[in-house]
């Protein structure tokens, strides 16, 4: 049997249609540690400069909605 991998985070076991990244965080501590996961990837090489700023902009467009701040968002 074949695991599946996201699409989006890149994490086995969904797609990118049931992928908890997509989701609003909880709570500010939750969407903090994402944004921290998102950095450490970048910092370990595991994706570049660009999928960093587009990961923790979507992150921060999940968490504020429409009322997200300009330089929050990426692109």
């Amino acid at each position: 049997m074949t695991s599946i991998t996201c699409f989006e985070c890149h994490k086995p076991g969904h797609i990118a249609a049931n992928c908890p990244q997509l989701r609003q965080a909880d709570g500010y501590s939750e969407h903090l540690a994402r944004i921290a996961e998102h950095v450490d990837d970048w910092v370990d090489g595991k994706i570049g400069i660009e999928e960093k700023r587009r990961r923790i902009g979507q992150e921060n467009r999940l968490w504020y909605g429409e009322s997200c701040p300009d330089r929050l968002r990426y692109p």
